[in-house]
């Protein structure tokens, strides 16, 4: 069947050409052979030509759609394992920088122990060294603030201490200036009274007697004039001594004013002769 077409392609000089051949596309090829003075010529259907072309072609595709998956996967696993811990340990840094006294959560460690999860592994430890270094200066502060406290509560308690000890002073100066001679140190007259008073109302309830001694000093103003105010003070003082070790507990020996001094004396005797 392909004769008459080979005799045509020959005739037309041309070296191949397709033709329809028994409902197939058939391609016919002659290369003349100067030496013989002939020809080479060949039939072979399309399909056969085509088919191993079109399969080399579907392999190409399908080993590049491999290669994609395969670039696509080994991207991914990049980006997972490699990119993703860089990327989180540099936005945990940056967000550490931006807020100092923010606590972020420890980032996941990869699945695979290389360095990346070293990565990560250490900058979850670095979280933790942070927050107990936050930990302990928290400690810390609050106990320089508890210790600044008990040194400032202490100060007032001193302060507070140191000025009841004035008002108690003062109370007490003022007492002894209300109610003591300054020279003698005696009971004055406003004390004087005062324990006359209880003097006689414990001799009403006790129905005993007591005593109401003046005594004054002769020729005081003599001494005064003669040997000066000082020895006359001195001579005050002496009196008032020993009057005091004359009386008992219980009695007042008290300082009238210049010269004169007065003598107490409580709880005698029921009977007048033998208080007397």
């Amino acid at each position: 069947n392909a004769a008459p077409a080979l005799a045509k392609l020959l005739t037309s000089g041309s070296t191949s050409q397709t033709v329809r051949l028994d409902q197939e596309d058939v391609i016919l090829s002659a290369v003349p052979i100067l030496r013989f003075g002939g020809h080479l010529a060949g039939a072979l259907p399309r399909s056969d030509l085509i088919a191993p072309t079109i399969k080399l072609i579907y392999t190409g595709v399908a080993l590049f759609l491999l290669g994609l998956c395969a670039i696509g996967l080994l991207s991914w696993r990049f980006a997972r394992h490699v990119v993703a811990p860089v990327r989180d340990v540099s936005m945990g840094f940056l967000r550490l920088q931006k807020h100092p006294d923010s606590s972020p959560k420890p980032l996941k460690v990869p699945e695979f122990k290389d360095e990346m999860a070293e990565l990560v592994i250490g900058f979850n430890q670095y979280l933790e060294v942070l927050a107990a270094q936050r930990v302990a200066a928290q400690q810390l502060f609050v106990a320089q603030q508890a210790a600044n406290a008990a040194a400032e509560l202490e100060k007032r308690n001193l302060a507070l201490s140191q000025e009841i000890a004035r008002r108690e002073a003062a109370e007490s100066e003022i007492r002894n200036l209300a109610f003591f001679d300054q020279l003698t140190g005696l009971p004055n007259r406003r004390l004087l009274v005062d324990r006359l008073r209880q003097a006689m109302a414990v001799a009403t309830r006790t129905k005993k007697y007591c005593a109401l001694l003046f005594i004054d000093l002769d020729n005081f103003k003599t001494l005064n004039d003669t040997q000066g105010h000082n020895v006359g003070d001195l001579l005050l003082i002496e009196v008032s001594r020993r009057l005091s070790s004359c009386v008992r507990e219980g009695d007042t020996v008290a300082r009238q004013g210049g010269d004169e001094f007065v003598v107490v004396l409580e709880d005698l005797s029921e009977d007048r002769t033998t208080a007397a």
